[in-house]
This record gives structure tokens, C-alpha cells and sequence, in this order.
């Protein structure tokens, strides 16, 4: 089954400490490119995907739980004074497999489960210091566009 998801969120507010990157107290700061990538380790939460047969009024029950995967996210952003901009794309992909070679079959059989995972979010934000590097107050707005394939 395809799914396509587009989402756009409203706009969000955070609060925190400002990271190293945000030190001045200029209403205009400059401006800055960072780049970063992420290894992921991740497991799809299907669990119990069960498949059953009957044999001579008996009934039987097989399940298959998807593994860990490895996948991986990049991402850049682009920050000129308090406002900036953010990019990544995330990567997984899982294909689960259980051979089942227990009676009653009479051939063995594979059960597959494969998962696809691809989304794009796209986040716009502004930024607004107090205490000129202590804490900041981060409006911010996005999009995010996903293909899920299961």
C-alpha cells in the first residue's frame, strides 16, 4: 500500500537555550550555512504480523516481527540574522523475511514484509534572543511531504 503525505504545520513556537551558533545581540548577525547527516538505526513497529492456515481442522498461527534497518537523514540550513531556513531528506528502508519450512507444508514458503520510508520537511524559522544569549524564543513554520510504501 502507497501512501503520499503532504503536512504543513501551523505556526509552532519553542522556547530554549540558544545553541553556540546564535551568540550576538545585533539586531543583524550575519549570516551562516551548516550542513549535517544522520545515521539511523530504527525498527518499523508493525509487530504480530501474523499469517495462519488450517490443516485437518487444526488451526496454525506464524509471525513475523521486522528486524532493525539502517537508514539515514541529511540536511542543511541556511541562517542569515534571526531568520532562517532548514532542508532534510530521510531515508529507511526494512525488508523483513521468515521461511517457513514447518509441517504442514509441503514446499517451503517465505513470508516478505518491506517497508519504504521517504520524507522531505522543509522548515522556515525567526528567531528572538533575551538576555542577549541566554534564552531565545523561536517562531517557525514547515512542510513536510512523505512516500510511505508498505
Amino acid at each position: 500500500m502507497k501512501k503520499i503525505v503532504l503536512m504543513f504545520t501551523g505556526l509552532i513556537m519553542s522556547m530554549g537555550f540558544l545553541s553556540a551558533q546564535y551568540e550576538c545581540c545585533e539586531p543583524d548577525c550575519g549570516s551562516g550555512f551548516s550542513v549535517y547527516a544522520d545515521y539511523l538505526y530504527w525498527r518499523v513497529c508493525e509487530t504480530d504480523l501474523s499469517f495462519s492456515w488450517n490443516t485437518n481442522g487444526t488451526n496454525h498461527t506464524e509471525y513475523l516481527n521486522p528486524c532493525y534497518d539502517s537508514g539515514w537523514r541529511i540536511g542543511g540550513a541556511y541562517r542569515c540574522g534571526p531568520s532562517d531556513i532548514g532542508v532534510r531528506y530521510t531515508d529507511y528502508s526494512n525488508t523483513s523475511k521468515k521461511v517457513l519450512t514447518n509441517p504442514p507444508f509441503s514446499q517451503a514458503g517465505t513470508a516478505v514484509f518491506k517497508f519504504d520510508y521517504h520524507v522531505v520537511d522543509i522548515e522556515v524559522g525567526y528567531t528572538l534572543p533575551f538576555d542577549c544569549d541566554r534564552y531565545f524564543f523561536r517562531p517557525f513554520s514547515g512542510a513536510k511531504s512523505a512516500w510511505v510504501n508498505e
